[in-house]
């Protein structure tokens, strides 16, 4: 199996572990002596797993991706740097006629070898035609994975040795999938014949994971070697990458030798019937991970309704002859799986725009928000979407009772997403930052008005930093050039506010600008939703 395109292929640990030790900057990468190994099975096909006992944090394998390319669907990109196109005109190069940023670019290394390719088509009619939103850069990815046979031979035999859906997606009469196959083989009229670029088609689509560049610019790599990670809602590793688009990979929580390396191919946060039906329709298979094959999904009932008869009791997913269903293990009560998706989708169309919330004051929010709960539950995937909204839009308001909610929230959100996404991940480290900067601005205003003494304003201030060094413990792990280091540098902020009112020492885990140490650059940021 491998990682999906549209997803970065999202416990309790010792308060200061030396994490930040392990980091390796990509410029010093050597040889890889990676502690993994492949296995395979019937069911799983080809798999990494872990050689030895692995602790949270502990780098797996890094990989530099073979190819590197535009998303299928994107605003234009030039196609010799990578960076978006801003000028309306659209400059293009002079013998393919697809979008550059500039006609330097034309002779640039990546556009060379690709340019004679996508010149075949003189009637332009695979070009993207207009400024904006485009989808055509399907075609891109796929022509240069063809241009491995000559320029990394050793690379294409890997990549032809990938697991193929082909025989599904043309069962399924994919049509993005056949156009693409027939531009490439009828127009562009390449050297490999169709059942090949069928396949490599689909190895993008099963197997690339998304990079997004120093400038901000989402592109999709494939990468051979993490193509053996295998899907997990629960995922067992974590994935960061470079600036120079180089995937890391570390253990997000123990593991003990023989362990299974797994990411999500999807969303860890959407609801069971969403998961099931991308995997089954992008991947071709039925997730039935330790989650999903658990009807208490790990005990959270993260997408189960209430029974409506039965206290404290949850109707829990059943299959009969392909029917899905609900059903409480208690009284029996059954409501179909289509009932219950269009009462989850009502509730999240009011959230779409984030309209529910819209000037909401703290009261009126935790209001909207005790409505969600008495429709579901406190540990729903509704409830979860509700207070992600709330969130955002509480995040300008300082007063007492919307700091004091906001503790609750992140809270509440932390302890669902360390069921649901254990250990060291990015999501983790994001929302322990939150909420020890919400714990630190509510201590300070309860001291201001006189409700906690020195000894617990102390007490408090030190549970706040606890939570900001675990999450720069977390946030640290990810390599030079991440985008995710812009956290570090605001965790490293808040913590040294935080130590200087304790009189205390701070820990250093990213150089900070003169003007950002002393905490000018205030460490209440907007709460945006982990």
């Amino acid at each position: 199996m491998g990682g999906a395109e549209g997803h970065t292929r999202c416990s309790q640990m010792p308060s200061r572990p030396q994490t930040h030790r392990q980091k390796v900057p990509s410029e010093t990468l050597q040889a890889p002596d990676f502690p993994v190994a492949e296995q395979s099975s019937p069911d799983a096909g080809r798999f990494l797993v872990a050689q030895r006992p692995m602790s949270p944090g502990e780098l797996l394998v890094y990989e530099s991706p073979v190819a590197l390319g535009p998303r299928a669907a994107c605003h234009l990109v030039c196609l010799g740097c990578h960076e978006l196109i801003s000028d309306e005109a659209v400059p293009r190069c002079e013998r393919c006629w697809w979008p550059l940023c500039s006609q330097r670019c034309s002779s640039s290394l990546r556009h060379a070898e690709e340019c004679p390719v996508l010149a075949a088509d003189s009637q332009r009619t695979g070009q993207p035609q207009f400024f904006g939103y485009s989808s055509r850069y399907d075609i891109i990815l796929v022509v240069r994975c063809l241009l491995l046979r000559k320029t990394n031979p050793d690379a294409w035999r890997h990549l032809l040795d990938l697991a193929s859906h082909v025989p599904y997606r043309l069962l399924e009469d994919d049509d993005d999938h056949q156009i693409t196959v027939d531009y490439v083989t009828q127009v562009l009229k390449v050297e490999e014949d169709a059942q090949v670029v069928h396949h490599v088609r689909d190895a993008i689509t099963t197997n690339s994971f998304e990079w997004t560049s120093p400038s901000g610019v989402r592109l999709r790599g494939l990468y051979l070697q993490l193509a053996r990670l295998n899907h997990s809602c629960r995922p067992s590793v974590s994935v960061s990458s470079d600036g120079k688009g180089t995937m890391f990979v570390r253990a997000a929580r123990d593991l003990a030798g023989g362990d299974a390396l797994t990411v999500a191919y999807t969303s860890t946060l959407h609801p069971l019937w969403e998961r099931r039906a991308y995997t089954k329709q992008t991947h071709y298979f039925t997730c039935d991970c330790e989650r999903c094959s658990d009807p208490t999904e790990l005990g959270v009932h993260y997408s189960s309704l209430p029974c409506p008869e039965c206290r404290d009791q949850f109707l829990e997913p059943t299959t009969w002859l392909g029917d899905a269903t609900w059903e409480c293990p208690v009284c029996g009560r059954r409501q179909e799986e289509a009932a219950i998706r269009d009462e989850v989708d009502r509730w999240m169309s009011r959230f779409d725009y984030d309209d529910t919330f819209i000037k909401s004051s703290p009261t009126a929010v935790r209001g909207i928000l005790d409505g969600v709960q008495m429709a579901f539950h406190a540990h729903h995937y509704v409830w979860v979407m509700a207070a992600q909204a709330a969130l955002r839009t509480l995040a300008p308001d300082h007063s007492r009772k919307a700091m004091t909610l906001k503790r609750q929230l992140w809270q509440r959100l932390l302890h669902i997403y360390s069921v649901l996404e254990p250990g060291m991940t990015r999501r983790r480290g994001v929302t322990l930052y939150h909420l020890g900067t919400v714990e630190a601005d509510l201590t300070r205003i309860e001291k201001r008005e006189g409700t906690l003494t020195d000894h617990f304003f102390r007490q408090e201030l030190h549970r706040a930093l606890q939570h900001l060094q675990e999450a720069a413990d977390i946030m640290n792990l990810e390599p030079s050039g991440s985008h995710e280091l812009n956290w570090l540098r605001k965790i490293q902020v808040a913590i040294n506010v935080v130590a200087e009112e304790l009189g205390e020492e701070p820990p250093v885990y990213i150089s900070l600008p003169s003007e950002e140490k002393n905490g000018e650059a205030t460490p209440m940021e907007k709460n945006g939703h982990a």
